[in-house]
């Protein structure tokens, strides 16, 4: 599932088309050629999937520790990472004990259809 977002270059204003889950990573412009970092457009939001789990519910499903036992072992199943810390100084750890960019992951599993629907489905079961 590739959803494409529709954003502008910030340098030269050339319209850009680029999957949304990567808005927020630099990119070169195909017209300017300049590094530009593709922005949700003013008034835009990132688009909303069936068994979407928002950045924020992922951010306390890693967080709150109860949620915890029972998301990490996805984490690990699919990707092989690890989480450690506590409240907001959570963090999710590669198999080189590097910080991954929450964000990031967050957008990578909403990215792929069979991952996103364990996750809402997994998170839903911990919320009854």
């Amino acid at each position: 599932m590739h959803v494409i977002a529709t954003t502008e270059c910030q340098h030269c204003g050339h319209v850009l088309q680029i999957e949304y889950r990567r808005l927020g990573s630099s990119a070169k412009c195909s017209k300017c050629l300049q590094v530009t970092i593709p922005r949700i457009p003013a008034g835009g939001r990132i688009p909303v999937h069936e068994w979407e789990v928002t950045f924020r519910d992922f951010r306390y499903l890693i967080e709150y520790l109860p949620y915890r036992i029972t998301i990490a072992p996805l984490l690990e199943e699919w990707f092989g990472y690890s989480v450690a810390g506590e409240g907001s100084d959570t963090v999710v750890l590669n198999d080189r004990a590097e910080a991954i960019d929450s964000l990031w992951l967050h957008l990578r599993i909403q990215d792929d259809g069979s991952k996103q629907y364990a996750l809402y489905q997994t998170a839903q079961n911990l919320w009854r």
